[in-house]
């Protein structure tokens, strides 16, 4: 590749250290889609929970073989974890009494299993990809709650609060992804927890400060996204001129 684009200051630091690149030709730019992620109107009601997806749920890797024996997916650690979060009574109590709203959006690729997700309140919807745009939502929501998506970087772009809900992490990186240069517990951008009650917790605490991000977070999210403008594609062009 002649160009390639990063769109955080440690991921290029990364790219050009370990993928054995031309040094000239791995670039610090910024992504196109973050010039739209400036000036937004924020629903302050609105609540995203977007988990990444589980590649042994999906297709016959090793891992599908290793952790579920039945090939149930109701017994999976995703299905029985993300369910009893969303059918949480506290939560429900909470949401309701304070008009919130949730938005269910799993990654696309464990959208087929929807129809598992049985919710007992109106205050939470269950997305699907054909009906909503994830920009959309990534801008207007108020606060995130994730395991490992990379959305989570969009939404930390946009300097608002995220909770990282990870409650099967060394099932993840035995089945998935090893863990890469972004230390989630350490350098995250937004509380971490594997505890259910403790998502409630905190989601409670975010709402109490009007869904605002600490000093801490914001450090974080401002030297990790040092470039914050609207020129990313700008930039691109220019480069891609050159070329």
């Amino acid at each position: 590749m002649r160009l390639f684009i990063c769109g955080a200051k440690p991921e290029y630091e990364f790219v050009k250290e370990k993928f054995g690149y031309p040094e000239e030709n791995v670039k610090y730019l910024g992504f196109p889609r973050f010039d739209n992620l400036h000036n937004i109107t924020i629903n302050k009601n609105q609540i995203l929970i977007m988990p990444s997806w589980r590649e042994w749920l999906t297709k016959k890797t090793d891992a599908y073989y290793e952790f579920n024996y039945d090939k149930v997916f109701e017994h999976s650690n995703y299905y029985k974890y993300w369910n009893k979060l969303l059918n949480d009574t506290e939560l429900i109590e909470f949401i309701e009494k304070n008009n919130l709203k949730i938005i269910f959006y799993p990654h696309r690729n464990m959208q087929p299993f929807l129809e598992y997700f049985k919710i007992s309140s109106q205050n939470i919807i269950i997305a699907t990809w054909k009906e909503y745009d994830i920009q959309k939502l990534l801008k207007e929501s108020a606060v995130m709650i994730t395991d490992y998506s990379s959305v989570a970087l969009d939404f930390a772009y946009m300097r608002k609060p995220i909770i990282y809900y990870q409650f099967d992490v060394e099932e993840f990186r035995k089945g998935q992804y090893a863990e890469g240069y972004f230390d989630y517990k350490n350098s995250g951008f937004g509380d971490f927890t594997t505890d259910c009650k403790d998502v409630i917790n905190l989601l409670k605490k975010s709402y109490a400060k009007d869904f605002g991000i600490t000093d801490q977070n914001k450090k974080r999210i401002d030297e990790f996204f040092p470039l914050y403008d609207r020129n990313n594609c700008k930039r691109i062009y220019e480069e891609i001129r050159k070329i």
